[in-house]
Parts: C-alpha cells; structure tokens; sequence
C-alpha cells in the first residue's frame, strides 16, 4: 500500500502470467479502478523485474507509460502492445522508458540482450 491506502501491486491479469519478456519484465495491464487511482490513462504495470529491467532499476509497482525506440516515441497501451515493440527489436539496441513512480515521472534507459 501507498501512503494514500492505495494498492500500486495489481492482482495477476491473464497476460501478467507467465515468462518474462525480452527486457525481464512481468508486466500487467492496469484494471479501470487501478487507472483511476493512478491518475493514468495508458500504460502498464511491473509485475516483476529481472536481468536488464533491474539493472536499470526498474521496480514492481512502476508504471511504463511510453517508449522511445530508434527515436520514435510510442504510448504503452497493453503488454501485448509492448511485448511486441521489444519482439519487433534488435539485440543491442536502445531503448528508453517513461517510467511513473510515486507520482512522478522519469525516463529509463536500456538495451535489448537477447
């Protein structure tokens, strides 16, 4: 729980269950009440991070909001949206992430491993 009694941990979604993503994330798409008390309108939801995602300090609970991949921004809309960007990349190329946090946003830089 947060400091405002809300939860930022999602129950497991269907599409949060399973396998890590190229990244080494389990992601979740937010529920309507989880939007809401997020203030979000887009994105997803660590569910877990390993590999890459830790080294670059991401966290469970963080929000992916966007990316921006060979210089173009995207909105995240769903993990299945997303898991498919990192599909469609090469290894070793850049990624960054607008990252929401605690309320507040950053940006985060990774690259592709495998």
């Amino acid at each position: 729980m947060t400091e405002e009694g809300v939860s930022r941990r999602p129950a497991a979604s269907p599409a949060s269950q399973g396998a890590a993503n190229r990244i080494g994330l389990v992601l979740s798409d937010p529920s309507v009440q989880q939007r809401r008390d997020l203030a979000i309108s887009q994105g997803v939801v660590v569910e877990q991070a390993r590999g890459a995602s830790i080294r670059a300090e991401l966290r469970p609970g963080d929000v992916i909001l966007a990316t921006v991949a060979a210089g173009r921004p995207s909105p995240v809309k769903s993990v299945t949206q997303f898991n498919d960007l990192l599909a469609g990349m090469a290894r070793g190329q850049a990624l960054t992430l607008q990252v929401a946090r605690a309320g507040q946003a950053s940006y985060v830089a990774l690259r592709i491993e495998e």
